[in-house]
């Protein structure tokens, strides 16, 4: 029989262009899996009947029906932007669902800054890679890691696409402060840090907000321009984890954030190895950052339990060094174009339906059982 894969979305997932093109790369998988895929939001979800009122999506011709279907038998969870107001309601199904119902999930939970860099500090083979990394509490954390360390990146801890995120660079005594907002990237400069700190006071939410300030890491350069990497691992069916790409993603001219939602541009690293050697002669090859990533994949799923999928924000600073920036239990994984097949079934969509399937033969052949 079929196993019933949920994907836990938000309600407005499957109306955007981005949600609808990622359906249709799951269910283009699918057409290989062979699983009984649906979405559903937790409008959708009737607790006394223990059904859901849910969406499957026809591939190829895009069409969208509505469905009354029981309860999933595994749950890949893909919810996110969920408003403020409704984050604690969406945990409490989260837990619902696992405790209650006993259902497995692909992804066990969020990834935020903070307890994974607190985490990941008690794992020896994992230390190496972790840059310092302090939870703000107040403005003089900032202070202390500027003096320290003269450039800084500052984060908010639950944040995601790289809008919350401001980095400091101490030039001579002046502070350069760079930030994204309102759709462009923004430079301010200092003349002290003293006044730099207090527009860091009026911007920050320290009272409702978690930040980690973390050392900068100078980053290598890609014709002047610098560039960091996101590397997208999946469970295969076997649940080994497999690192599907290794892409290298350049900030625009004149910003130093890199996220492709604010203007970045994305590259196979593979590919420019070679032109980054010139320049670099330590620089890892891409074996090397994939296996980095591997561990480090191992480590995160002791401490927070067992995943299907992450995305790893990771860097290499200019005498070579690989770092972990930060992990992402719901990655953006739709393949790039003229560095990925975006016609063909793609290796990180039809992996994550093979690795449901394979949780849902565990668990019908051995309850409770949790190998992968």
């Amino acid at each position: 029989m079929k196993p019933l894969i949920g994907v836990f979305v938000n309600s407005r997932f499957l109306a955007n262009p981005k949600g609808a093109l990622f359906a249709s790369k799951l269910m283009q998988a699918n057409e290989i899996a062979g699983c009984s895929v649906c979405f559903f939001s937790p409008e959708d979800i009737d607790w006394n009947r223990r059904r859901i009122n849910a969406t499957v999506f026809c591939f190829p011709e895009g069409r969208q029906v509505r469905r009354q279907l029981p309860f999933p038998d595994i749950i890949y969870d893909r919810g996110a932007a969920f408003p403020k107001e409704r984050q604690r309601e969406v945990e409490a199904i989260r837990r619902r669902f696992k405790i209650v119902e006993k259902i497995r999930f692909v992804n066990s939970s969020k990834l935020e800054k903070w307890p994974v860099i607190e985490k990941l500090r008690q794992v020896r083979e994992v230390r190496p890679y972790l840059p310092a990394t302090l939870l703000c509490r107040h403005v003089n954390d900032i202070r202390m890691m500027l003096q320290r360390f003269g450039f800084i990146f500052i984060k908010n801890s639950a944040g995601s696409g790289g809008t919350d995120v401001l980095s400091v660079k101490r030039q001579g005594n002046r502070y350069h402060l760079f930030f994204f907002r309102k759709g462009a990237h923004h430079r301010r400069v200092f003349s002290s840090i003293n006044e730099l700190l207090s527009e860091l006071a009026g911007m920050l939410d320290l009272k409702n907000e978690k930040y980690v300030v973390q050392q900068g890491i100078r980053l290598v350069k890609y014709r002047g321009r610098p560039l960091d990497l996101r590397v997208l691992l999946n469970k295969n069916k076997y649940g080994r984890w497999v690192a599907v790409y290794n892409q290298a993603r350049v900030a625009p001219t004149g910003a130093v954030i890199t996220n492709l939602a604010l203007g970045g541009e994305v590259m196979d690293y593979a590919a420019i190895v070679p032109d980054l050697k010139e320049r670099y002669p330590r620089i890892p090859e891409d074996k090397k950052i994939r296996e980095v990533c591997i561990v480090i994949a191992a480590a995160i799923e002791k401490m927070f339990g067992p995943f299907g999928e992450i995305g790893m924000d990771m860097a290499v600073d200019e005498r070579g060094k690989i770092w972990l920036l930060e992990a992402n239990s719901k990655p953006s994984k739709l393949p790039e174009d003229f560095i990925e097949d975006t016609r063909g079934v793609s290796p990180q969509f039809l992996m994550v339906l093979e690795y449901a399937a394979a949780l849902h033969r565990q668990r019908t052949l051995a309850p409770g059982a949790n190998k992968y």
